[in-house]
């Protein structure tokens, strides 16, 4: 079995984990959503695996950031520079 019940577990305690440091860092209101997604990346020279953080606000188009490892490597700090615009590795 390639994925276990303690491989889901680790999962959603990372993106838990990942999502918390967005709604921090994002300054998330009672009333918007965090959203934290890994997805394979097909564009061109770009790793494999990515985590992509979403910040949604009624009313307003959704903020959204990438950083580019598994949401089990995401630091705190890598929420902060993609927040921040500081990491060559993030977009949108």
């Amino acid at each position: 079995m390639l994925f276990g019940k303690k491989d889901d577990a680790g999962r959603a305690e990372a993106a838990r984990r990942v999502r918390a440091w967005v709604a921090l860092h994002a300054g998330a209101g009672e009333d918007d959503a965090v959203m934290v997604t890994e997805l394979q990346c097909t564009e061109e020279g770009c790793p494999p695996v990515e985590t992509v953080l979403a910040l949604l606000r009624p009313r307003e188009q959704p903020r959204k950031w990438k950083v580019h490892k598994p949401t089990a490597l995401v630091t705190e700090e890598d929420v902060r520079a993609a927040i921040e615009g500081r990491d060559e590795h993030t977009g949108h």
